[in-house]
C-alpha cells in the first residue's frame, strides 16, 4: 500500500499535465516576458582583465535584436527526430554551398592571378638602344614556335645616363628555358624577367 501511493501520485500527475494542452504557450508567454537589458546588474568585476587570461575582450553592451521563441508540437519534433533533421541538414547544406560559392566568386581573380603566375613567367630577350631595334629583334624572334601566342612588352629604362628598351613577354613556365635559347639571351634572361 506505502508503494502504491508515490505511483498513484505520479500516474495522476501525468494525467494533468496531459489535461492542459496549453501549458507549453503559457511556458513560452512566461519566458518572453522575462526583461533582458544592457544595464549593469552590479556584479563584482573579474579578478584579472579578460585579455591577460588569455580570453577575448568584453564586449560592449548595446542594442541587442530581441529573442525570438518558437513552440514546436511535439508531433513536428517527432517528425524531424524520426527523418534524421534531414530537412534542417538539406537548408545547411544549400546555406553552407551557398557560402562557400560566394567566396569563391570574390576569391577567383586573386587566385586565378596566382595560377597565372605560377604557370607563366616573364622573360627579357634583351635590352636595345632604342624602341625600332627592340622592336626588329621581336621581328625575328617572333617566328619561333616558343614565342607563338605570346606578345613583347617594351619598357624604357635609364641605366648610367643612356635609355635602353627592355625586350619582354611572357611565357610558359616550362618554355622559359627555350625561349632565353632561342633569344640567346644569356643568364639574365629568366633571372631578371620578374613580372
Amino acid at each position: 500500500m506505502i508503494v502504491a501511493a508515490p505511483l498513484l501520485v505520479a500516474v495522476g500527475g501525468c494525467g494533468l499535465v496531459e489535461a492542459d494542452p496549453q501549458r507549453f504557450e503559457r511556458w513560452a508567454e512566461s519566458v518572453a516576458d522575462i526583461p533582458v537589458t544592457a544595464e549593469p546588474v552590479g556584479l563584482r568585476p573579474a579578478a584579472l582583465p579578460a585579455n591577460v587570461m588569455g580570453l577575448r575582450p568584453a564586449t560592449v553592451p548595446g542594442a541587442r535584436t530581441p529573442m525570438r521563441i518558437e513552440v514546436v508540437e511535439a508531433e513536428e519534433l517527432w517528425e524531424h527526430r524520426a527523418n534524421g533533421f534531414q530537412a534542417v541538414a538539406e537548408v545547411t547544406s544549400h546555406a553552407v554551398a551557398g557560402a562557400v560559392v560566394e567566396q569563391a566568386v570574390v576569391r577567383a581573380p586573386v587566385v586565378a592571378e596566382r595560377v597565372v603566375r605560377t604557370l607563366t613567367q616573364t622573360v627579357q630577350l634583351g635590352a636595345f638602344s632604342s624602341r625600332s631595334t627592340a622592336e626588329a629583334a621581336w621581328s625575328r624572334l617572333a617566328g619561333h614556335s616558343v614565342f607563338s601566342g605570346t606578345s613583347p612588352r617594351y619598357e624604357e629604362i635609364q641605366r648610367d645616363g643612356r635609355t635602353l628598351v627592355r625586350l619582354r613577354t611572357t611565357v610558359e613556365a616550362d618554355q622559359v628555358q627555350a625561349a632565353c635559347q632561342a633569344a640567346s639571351a644569356g643568364d639574365f634572361c629568366a633571372s631578371t624577367g620578374a613580372t
